[in-house]
């Protein structure tokens, strides 16, 4: 491997993560989401963000780890936000969902996580119930569902009258 290479690595390790802020207002909730599937992740970053959310994405459980330890370390809310919610799929490659489930119950046992299963993984959704999993959601799901769920588990504050 040349030079250049392993350091392109190197850096591309230590880059913060990228956040989709979204357009207008600064966003209610700050959601990690973890999922293999490019299409599904996609698409519910931009519903997401659409909402008003601003949205940290990973396709795999490594970078997902990455950014909930590099969200621990102190510094301001406008160089890297503490997320309020956590949407991971299960099987996710490297580091899996009920691995992330698992270190969140332990280091932060408040952060709401929604685990978003295979239609046939029994064991996977009782685990993660077990695990404390504030939902358990099995493919497919409704989308309406899945918004609600971060609606109520992480409710948006209100804004005060102007008048």
């Amino acid at each position: 491997m040349t030079q250049s290479r392993i350091e392109n690595r190197t850096r591309s390790h230590r880059a913060p993560p990228s956040l989709h802020h979204p357009a207008g207002a600064g966003g209610c909730h700050r959601v990690l989401l973890a999922a293999s599937d490019t299409a599904m992740r996609e698409f519910l970053a931009l519903t997401f963000q659409r909402q008003g959310h601003t949205v940290c994405d990973a396709a795999n459980g490594f970078d997902a780890l990455a950014m909930l330890l590099y969200e621990a370390v102190p510094a301001p809310d406008s160089v890297r936000p503490r997320f309020d919610m956590v949407v991971v799929s299960e099987p996710l490659p490297g580091v899996t969902g009920l691995e992330i489930l698992e270190y969140l119950r332990f280091h932060d046992r408040d952060l709401s996580v929604i685990l978003i299963t295979e239609p046939d993984d029994a064991a996977a959704r009782e685990q993660a119930r077990r695990l404390g999993a504030t939902a358990v959601l099995a493919r497919p799901f409704s989308l309406t569902d899945l918004l609600l769920l971060l609606e109520e588990s992480s409710p948006c504050p209100k804004p005060a009258p102007t008048w």
